[in-house]
């Protein structure tokens, strides 16, 4: 509260006076007169002298708004320019130190609020001015009085009230004394805010322009903010939520010390629904991936006739998916500076990678089946993979340049589907397909046709 009474950090007298600025000065004394009516022990003598010096402070910045004010200034102008000049009780030394004033003060307006300059009324009062400071012509004076009138309408039909403290117009000396009120008030209130807030310490209070944001018209509902320190999309925000959950869930609080109706309490917002979103997504990848291995597992066997082959083809697979999101998370934490993957991410590159790589797999696996039947399984081995590797590789290389391309979109979520099935159809043709499947098929030999082709030695 108290640091609102502070020395102001910016010398814009628009912030400084702005609605922004009455609102806060407002609002504060709306609060501190809440705390008397909600708390009857507080020290009087406290609540006094702050609700004083608040009221002082509010009643200063009204003035002193109304003072500053650029139209209210001119009109105040021009009553004084008509009644020296045309009245005729003012010398001629007066009437030009009043002339000299008022260019100041245009020369200083025009500083202030460049944007005025091109006005055609601004030019036409600094040309009445100029000429009324050489003789006292009528028509001048006229140009001038109406100019100024029109200059005051052109900032009153502004959409934002422009506020200035001339250094050519000197306060009056009521003026005077009121600011020195104010300032020596907006002095004593940070020290009068901090003996207030000493009064309390884990005291929790709504206040009654505010209680009507947190807490239903029947008092029976409750609303809390809840504000996580880090970003509200990432990881530990959604454990923050599960987190909050979970001691909701154990224990949720009730009505007063002795009330016997249980709170029942519900987390929600964006951070909320996206941790609900990944908790989904968690779920259905574990579903999604029994159904996909199990549906490509009994491809793989009804095309191969063996159980043996299928089952480490799979497993192939899966490291293949592996190694990519690994590799991927490296990349784009160390290299590109980004805190990890999108929740999103594992269930697509799996689902893209698996069908992928399964299809790879039938090219390899059927034509090497083919060949070992009449060459013997390594010459087989070695003439399917020289036989495919062209296609399988030229295939690889299209479809990681396509997915690659993704890398080029300014959205987070494209760009690391784009890199992480990229590198994993490149991981997949020349390192899996090309040397993994072939070697492990050499080393089980025989074996993985088992049981329903078995071929002798």
């Amino acid at each position: 509260m108290a640091s609102a009474f502070r020395k102001p950090s910016s010398p814009d007298i628009n912030v400084q006076l702005g609605d922004a600025a009455l609102a806060g000065v407002k609002s504060t004394a709306s609060y501190v007169g809440g705390l008397g009516t909600a708390f009857a022990t507080l020290p009087e003598d406290f609540l006094g002298e702050t609700g004083a010096d608040l009221a002082t402070v509010e009643n200063g910045l009204v003035a002193t708004r109304a003072q500053a004010l650029v139209p209210n200034q001119l009109d105040t102008i021009v009553k004084q320019v008509q009644a020296a000049v045309s009245g005729g009780s003012s010398s001629a030394a007066d009437t030009a130190a009043q002339l000299t004033a008022l260019k100041s003060y245009l020369d200083e307006l025009g500083t202030a609020d460049p944007a005025v300059k091109s006005v055609a009324v601004y030019q036409s009062a600094e040309n009445a001015v100029a000429v009324l400071a050489t003789s006292a012509n009528p028509v001048a004076f006229a140009q001038l009085v109406g100019s100024l009138g029109d200059l005051s309408t052109w900032f009153t039909a502004q959409p934002a009230a422009f506020y200035f403290a001339p250094s050519s117009v000197k306060p009056t000396a009521d003026q005077v004394v009121a600011q020195q009120a104010m300032a020596a008030a907006r002095t004593r209130l940070p020290d009068e805010l901090d003996r207030l807030a000493a009064n309390f310490h884990d005291t929790l209070y709504a206040p009654p322009d505010l209680r009507a944001a947190y807490v239903s018209t029947d008092g029976t509902v409750v609303r809390l903010y809840v504000t996580t320190t880090t970003n509200p999309y990432d990881t530990n925000s959604f454990q923050t939520v599960r987190d909050l959950r979970a001691l909701l869930a154990t224990d949720p609080g009730r009505f007063g010390a002795d009330a016997q109706v249980t709170v029942q309490s519900y987390v929600g917002g964006s951070t909320a629904e996206f941790a609900d979103v990944q908790d989904t997504i968690s779920a259905d990848f574990l579903r999604v991936a029994a159904i996909t291995i199990a549906g490509i597992l009994i491809v793989l066997i009804l095309l191969l006739r063996a159980l043996v082959a299928p089952v480490y083809l799979v497993l192939t697979v899966l490291l293949s998916y592996a190694m990519s999101l690994s590799v991927s998370a490296i990349i784009l934490q160390h290299l590109f500076g980004q805190p990890g993957m999108n929740y999103f991410i594992p269930l697509m590159v799996f689902v893209l990678l698996v069908a992928l790589g399964s299809d790879y797999n039938i090219f390899l696996m059927s034509r090497v089946r083919e060949e070992s039947a009449t060459r013997g399984l390594l010459p087989g081995i070695r003439v399917a993979s020289a036989r495919t590797g062209t296609v399988i590789t030229s295939a690889g290389l299209i479809l990681a340049g396509t997915f690659g391309a993704l890398v080029t979109s300014p959205l987070q979520l494209l760009f690391q589907v784009g890199l992480a099935v990229a590198l994993g159809v490149l991981i997949d043709t020349f390192v899996v397909r090309s040397l993994l499947v072939p070697a492990i098929t050499a080393f089980v030999g025989e074996r993985a046709w088992w049981p329903f082709h078995r071929r002798g030695a």
